[in-house]
């Protein structure tokens, strides 16, 4: 799922955000800095293009009492007031996306992936090794597709890629740019 879907049909609304004393506390990650640029997506990517959002305060009830509907309001509400960028690229005939939310929100992510999402080819996958330091929660879908959240640093981050049908996702690029987003949030100040 990408950041776009999450919330369709929200509107984008612009919120300023309030300044904490530096010794207080680390500056808060930024997620349009912290987006991976198109010269941190692997070799031989290209068409890149950001979109970044803001997330409108929501009503307090869902649209209907569906699990689906629940879940993706009690997203809604997580996250709003605050921002994500979202950047695509190509590679090959594969889309790649890099995600950065302004608040952690991995685990609502993935009860809504689960509540709206989940079909009988879908399952959740084991990250490699050198990830579970972030625990990232990934779900596969057939061979097309996998997409995987973790939180760090006061921000989710979340990598989607997908594969038109008949080819199979390349899963080591598709890791490699979880690590390249979740090193790049690493480093912010």
């Amino acid at each position: 799922m990408t950041i776009r879907s999450v919330l369709a049909g929200g509107s984008v609304a612009v919120v300023a955000a309030a300044a904490l004393p530096a010794i207080a506390q680390a500056a808060p990650v930024v997620p349009k800095d912290a987006v991976l640029t198109a010269q941190e997506f692997p070799p031989g990517s290209h068409d890149y293009k950001t979109f970044p959002m803001t997330f409108p305060a929501v009503g307090t009830r869902p649209a209907n009492s569906s699990r689906c509907a629940v879940k993706t309001h009690e997203l809604q509400q997580r996250l709003a007031g605050s921002s994500a960028v979202e950047a695509e690229a190509w590679r090959g005939d594969t889309m790649y996306y890099a995600s950065v939310f302004g608040r952690p929100v991995a685990e609502v992510l993935g009860e809504q992936n689960v509540a709206c999402d989940m079909s009988p080819r879908e399952r959740r996958v084991p990250a490699p090794a050198d990830l579970a330091r972030v625990n990232p929660t990934a779900f596969r879908s057939g061979s097309q597709r996998i997409e995987a959240t973790a939180e760090l640093h006061g921000v989710t981050v979340g990598v989607v890629g997908t594969s038109p049908d008949g080819k199979v996702l390349d899963t080591d690029t598709f890791w490699e740019i979880l690590r390249a987003q979740v090193a790049k949030v690493e480093r912010q100040p």
